[in-house]
């Protein structure tokens, strides 16, 4: 195991101690608030000197032994804590449910018996002779369905009650351990002399940092020549039926794949190929997952599972007749068997389609290339100094600091003109001033390593060792994914939140996302991350680790996380809190090892699997501190109904699975933060109970079709920062006002049945509501069906003209929110469109589609970064306003 990253778990910890609706409702339990107090007075020494105890560690064992057993007690009271605290919120929750029941009733309770309350309702005729055509027997009978409906929320508060008072007295013993433990950790930290330290948290270096990658998207240094050359010969011409490969051969960290990126985007390059495919290959070289992501590329994607024949059929189809670039970058394979299922359905391509391949391996060069093996060398030291300087300093600034100067050029000249060494370097040292701290990197031990990867990974240590610990620990979590994993950034983020490693303090205006996102662009800026993939307008979405960067999050992680693959369970699980679960179809889905594991807070499925109908129930028996779990990608058609049980859990993934419903104990999960069910091609509905769950943050129901309503009342989860899609109904509990009612919404959002937005009124609302959100994708569409939409007691065209009205002031309000960027507008009714459409300096994709009365279209040209524009279903256009003068 490596250094123990324990200062963010005791924020965490710290911040229940003093959690006011906690402790206020504890007090009340005297020996609990006993114990609780003392824990509040011992706990603030501990943390004063916990950054200098996590630095010592790693020179003086017995400190890492007192960090083993301190986190050890931490994690156990986090559990214990978060229970109660889950017991309070759930007894709040149930008595704001009496409030609402109580308020909803005709008659208060007036009455003491249930059954004089029906007599007395039976004698007054005013309330049996209703204007509703229930007779006398009917009546009655909904009056006892009332009161047992009352009945059943006083036996289910009653029960509750009784389990508070159980688990205090249970909570109570086990605080009192846990306390009496931390003391005695406490009693042998003054035996090691800590330092205390001013501040707690982030480092104030961290916070100066840019929140964007704009770093990592810098200038490259010293390889103009090198793009020339190589681009010289992808535009040369080639005989013969092979299809030239050019290999790419450096050492690690010499930049082989950023000059690929290079190559790949040059002008000359797009404007000569019809078609382009990259794919990251790694020491995982599987031909049918290499060409099933070349078929993404060219709109063909399939499933890994499918025949390599089939495979090779599709890509030989789908390129058949094109001048094509592919890259294969980082290859390891050297078997030629292997590298002919790639290669076979690319043979007898047209002349001047190339391959270029990046590799670390010259064996690998000499089997495939038929040009000769491309060297990348070092850099220059006058390029690897400018590259340096770069990253150490903002632009004007390094001759304020003469001395680092010096000191910078001594640790360039021990770079070897290795780039990704210059890199790293510069950036951890770019928010350091101190002539010590660059000192200490030169004289660093990692010098005596012999150059290579090894030297490659001991920076990384390094430089790990130098992030604050709010860092490090994110870093470790993400030991839970395997090599060439493609990871999602906002996910991560969620994930990150629903484990405490990102500070969630309500009072405050920053957003816990948004502290994310800085956290993770830090970690991006240090070469933690490489990206892979930019899907929408915010940038980044998806990336990877490197090998050597997943191997060193390994390493730190140590025992608490654990990649499963083929039931690989050898050690003690004991303390083992992420585990990510990667086995094939014939394995246990939870081998019997696992159940081991009961401080499991992660529970990560990443092989998808279709031979489980149903989740299975063990999970909640299992595993009860569960934050975290992901079912993505399972066939499972039902869900457990004890996934209620789960009362710890955040962050839950049910995205692309076969669900029509969902169990009513989902909405029991009152901690829930994130619940992801896009892609559920087969939901129907949300339980009706989904307002429940107060704590929602992101619920996801992007791509499910056949979801055909909102649940009511949606209005409640005031907490909720996604929803990406919106289904208007015409009640007032699912109606517009609901959405409206919803401050915090952001991101991407599509409303759906907007011809149910009808009055004047909610015109209004939604106009003044946009103003506010910063929504950077807005889809609007409308049923068009011109027969729900017709008032039978108005003339069909006189009604028409009253929504063809409100849904031009619709459009033209929902148009003009200067955050939006990515617009779409499906089954509008109109027969124009507002001409201040054409004024949005930000938008840069435009979908019209199925508009089918519209006859005019305003001036998009006019649209100043307008990248794509998709005009569909337009049959009646036959105006199109000019000038168009697109960017």
């Amino acid at each position: 195991m490596e250094s123990l990253i324990v200062s963010p778990l005791l924020q965490l910890l710290f911040r229940r101690l003093t959690d006011t609706v906690v402790v206020g409702q504890v007090r009340t339990r005297r020996e609990f608030r006993t114990e609780i107090e003392k824990m509040q007075e011992t706990l603030p020494m501990i943390k004063a000197v916990i950054e200098d105890a996590e630095e010592q560690q790693r020179k003086n064992q017995r400190v890492k032994a007192w960090l083993v057993k301190l986190k050890d007690v931490a994690v156990d009271a986090d559990n214990l804590l978060d229970e109660v605290a889950t017991l309070v919120l759930r007894k709040h929750l149930m008595k704001e449910e009496f409030c609402r029941l109580y308020a909803s009733d005709r008659y208060r309770s007036r009455h003491p018996s249930s059954c004089s309350r029906i007599l007395y309702d039976c004698q007054h005729r005013e309330f049996l002779s209703s204007r509703t055509n229930l007779n006398s027997k009917d009546r009655i009978g909904m009056m006892v369905r009332k009161i047992g409906k009352r009945t059943r929320y006083e036996v289910r508060k009653t029960c509750l009650t009784l389990e508070l008072i159980s688990t205090y007295r249970k909570k109570s013993r086990k605080l009192k351990e846990l306390r009496a433990r931390l003391d005695d950790v406490a009693k042998e930290m003054s035996s090691f002399h800590f330092k205390e330290t001013q501040s707690y948290g982030r480092s104030s270096t961290m916070e100066r940092r840019q929140t964007g990658p704009s770093v990592n998207d810098s200038k490259v240094y010293g390889r103009e020549e090198d793009v020339d050359k190589i681009v010289g010969m992808l535009l040369s011409s080639s005989s013969g039926p092979e299809v030239a490969v050019i290999p790419i051969v450096g050492l690690a960290g010499m930049g082989k794949t950023t000059l690929a990126q290079l190559v790949y985007n040059d002008l000359r390059v797009t404007s000569h190929f019809q078609s382009s495919i990259w794919v990251s290959v790694n020491d995982n070289f599987n031909p049918a997952r290499i060409i099933n992501q070349m078929l993404s590329y060219v709109g063909k994607g399939c499933h890994d599972s499918f025949q390599i024949g089939v495979l090779q059929s599709q890509l030989r189809e789908s390129l058949l007749g094109k001048r094509y670039l592919i890259v294969l970058d980082d290859v390891w394979n050297e078997d030629p068997d292997e590298w002919d299922k790639v290669m076979n359905p690319l043979k007898g391509s047209p002349g001047g389609s190339k391959i270029i391949l990046t590799t670390r391996n010259k064996p690998v060069a000499a089997i495939t290339s038929t040009f000769p093996p491309f060297h990348l060398e070092p850099l220059r030291k006058e390029e690897c100094w400018k590259l340096f300087k770069h990253r150490a300093f903002a632009d004007g600034t390094e001759g304020d600091f003469p001395r680092l100067l010096q000191i910078g050029e001594k640790i360039v000249d021990k770079c070897k003109g290795v780039p990704l060494v210059a890199n790293i370097l510069g950036i951890m040292l770019r928010f350091k001033r101190e002539e010590s701290e660059w000192l200490h990197v030169q004289r660093s031990e990692l010098w005596s390593i012999d150059a290579g990867e090894n030297r490659i990974l001991s920076i990384f240590r390094l430089s790990y060792n130098h992030l604050p610990s709010h860092l490090k620990a994110c870093f470790a979590y993400c030991s839970i994914f395997p090599k060439n994993y493609e990871i999602n950034k906002e996910m991560l983020i969620h994930q990150w939140l629903a484990h405490g490693l990102i500070p969630h303090i309500v009072e405050s205006s920053i957003r816990p996302e948004d502290t994310g996102n800085e956290y993770f662009n830090n970690l991006l800026m240090m070469f933690f991350f490489q990206e892979i993939k930019k899907y929408d307008g915010r940038g980044m979405t998806e990336f990877k680790m490197h090998d050597h960067i997943n191997d060193l999050a390994k390493s730190v992680a140590g025992e608490e996380s654990l990649t499963l693959e083929q039931e690989n369970v050898h050690c003690s699980l004991s303390k083992t809190c992420h585990i990510s679960v990667v086995c094939s179809s014939s394995s246990a889905l939870i081998p019997e090892a696992l159940c081991k594991a009961k401080r499991l807070r992660t529970l990560n499925f990443l092989s998808p699997r279709e031979d489980y109908v149903e989740a299975i129930p063990t999970i909640q028996a299992t595993f009860k501190h569960l934050r975290m779990l992901n079912f993505s990608g399972f066939g499972i058609k039902r869900l457990h109904p004890e996934i209620g049980g789960l009362l710890s859990l955040r962050y839950l993934d049910l995205s692309n699975t076969l669900l029509e419903t969902l169990p009513a104990t989902i909405c029991d999960l009152c901690n829930l933060q994130t619940l992801n069910l896009s892609s559920c091609s087969e939901l129907r509905e949300l339980p009706s109970g989904t307002t429940k769950l107060i704590n929602l943050r992101h619920l996801n129901i992007d791509d499910c079709p056949r979801l055909a309503s909102m649940p009511p009342s949606m209005s409640m989860l005031r907490q909720l920062q996604t929803l990406p899609v919106y289904i208007i109904g015409r009640n007032p509990e699912t109606s517009i006002a609901q959405l409206v009612s919803m401050t915090n919404l952001r991101g991407k959002l599509k409303l759906k049945c907007l011809e149910e937005a009808k009055s004047p009124r909610d015109v209004v609302m939604i106009t003044e509501w946009m103003k506010t959100k910063e929504f950077y994708s807005l889809e609007l569409l409308w049923q068009n069906d011109d027969e729900c939409k017709l008032d039978h007691n108005r003339s069909r065209q006189a009604r028409r003209q009253i929504d063809d009205k409100i849904d031009f002031i619709l459009v033209d309000s929902l148009t003009l929110s200067p955050f939006v960027r990515m617009l779409s507008i499906n089954g509008y009714s109109g027969t124009k469109f507002p001409d201040e459409m054409s004024c949005s300096q930000n938008l840069t994709e435009l979908n019209i589609i199925n508009c089918r009365r519209c006859e005019s279209l305003p001036p998009l040209g006019q649209l100043p970064v307008l990248k794509i524009l998709n005009i569909q279903g337009m049959h009646n256009v036959v105006c199109i306003a000019i000038p168009y003068r697109f960017s």
